[in-house]
């Protein structure tokens, strides 16, 4: 599993993350924001992934999300509720 961390380059600091599963080629996106739709996209292209899940965690006061336009440009599943993440012995899960 690789995770990316996206820091916003708009001013809010505004972090967010793909997480791929390598294994799979498949990857969920939590909280983008929609100032960081084109590299995020890039991001998602450069890991020959299928983007299957987009979350946000949380409603956000200091973005907008980019959801929506990942969602279309993607035809990934929004998702608008908090990520749960399994701590097992062989490390984190989705």
């Amino acid at each position: 599993m690789k995770i990316e961390q996206i820091r916003s380059t708009d001013g809010t600091g505004t972090l967010s993350y793909l997480v791929i599963d390598e294994a799979t080629a498949t990857a969920v996106l939590i909280d983008p924001n929609i100032e960081d739709v084109h590299t995020i996209s890039e991001l998602i292209r450069q890991s020959n992934a299928r983007l299957t899940h987009i979350f946000d965690t949380h409603t956000h006061a200091d973005h907008i999300s980019g959801a929506a336009e990942l969602q279309v440009l993607f035809r990934a599943r929004p998702t608008r509720s908090a990520l749960i993440v399994h701590v097992s012995p062989r490390g984190s899960e989705l």
